[in-house]
């Protein structure tokens, strides 16, 4: 598949927060363009998270990692750079190690435009969220 990273080093909890808040109604609505095949390695958002989430919107990373990861010790999952989590179609695993967040939604093309409309969308969900662009101070 096509994975798109989108640099957010100056990004807060509450940026993360409003492209979930994003994430969760495209994926609920089904207006992301999602195949069924790209759902093993691009899951959407389980919905143990999401309830948790829902329940109290983290005001710290500290607060975001234990939902995310579905345990309180998350550190260990965090440094694995292959953990399970990483397999949804926003991966916030991605932060941590590159500073970026990852979309998995989209399937494999060598199709320029396709790949350019990939990379589109994901930038718009960035700007919709409120991160700041590389390069400006927060």
């Amino acid at each position: 598949g096509v994975h798109v990273h989108v640099g957010t080093t100056l990004g807060t909890v509450e940026h993360v927060n409003c492209l979930i808040d994003l994430l969760i109604e495209l994926e609920a609505t089904g207006s992301l363009p999602v195949k069924a095949s790209r759902l093993e390695f691009a899951r959407f958002m389980d919905r143990a998270f999401v309830d948790a989430f829902l329940a109290a919107r983290p005001c710290s990373f500290e607060e975001l990692w234990p939902r995310w990861y579905g345990t309180t010790d998350y550190r260990p999952r965090m440094r694995d750079r292959f953990d399970k989590s990483r397999f949804r179609g926003l991966n916030l695993h991605s932060l941590p190690f590159r500073g970026t967040i990852e979309f998995r939604y989209f399937d494999g093309t060598i199709d320029a435009s396709r790949i350019h409309d990939h990379v589109d969308l994901c930038i718009e969900l960035v700007e919709r969220a409120g991160f700041p662009p590389i390069g400006e101070e927060s």
